[in-house]
C-alpha cells in the first residue's frame, strides 16, 4: 500500500494513502480526512500535497481532493457532487466536471483490474 509521509509535532508520520478520504484547502492549510474521521491539519496549500498523491486521489473543486475509493455506491448526482462513504457531499466545480465523469470510468476500470 502506498504511503504519504507528513511532518507532525513529534516527527514525521507516514499514512497509508488508502486511510484518506480526502482533502480539503483552507488558505495555506490543507485539512485530512481520515477513515477514522481523524482530522489533520497542515501549513501546506492544497495544490502541495495534489502533486504528491496517486490516483484515484483526483482534484474535484478548487479545495477539494478526493480518494475515488471512497465514494458511496449510492446514486450519485454526477453532475453537482459526489457522496462520500461518509455521507460528506462533495461540490464539484463546473471546470472540473468532464474530469470528474473522465476520472470516475478509469477508476472503475482501475478497480476492475486490480481485482
Amino acid at each position: 500500500m502506498e504511503q504519504i509521509l507528513l511532518p507532525s509535532r513529534l516527527g514525521w508520520v507516514t499514512i497509508p494513502t488508502g486511510h484518506i478520504l480526502r482533502l480539503e484547502g483552507d488558505g495555506n492549510y490543507t485539512v485530512f480526512i481520515l477513515i477514522d474521521g481523524q482530522r489533520l491539519v497542515y501549513s501546506k496549500t492544497i495544490s502541495f500535497f495534489e502533486s504528491q498523491l496517486p490516483f484515484p486521489f483526483v482534484r474535484v473543486h478548487k479545495s477539494t481532493i478526493v480518494n475515488l475509493g471512497y465514494l458511496s455506491q449510492g446514486k450519485q448526482n454526477k453532475k453537482k457532487e459526489l457522496l462520500m462513504t461518509d455521507g460528506y457531499r462533495v461540490a464539484i466545480s463546473r471546470r472540473r466536471r468532464n474530469d470528474v465523469k473522465s476520472w470516475l470510468s478509469q477508476y472503475r476500470d482501475f478497480s476492475h483490474n486490480s481485482i
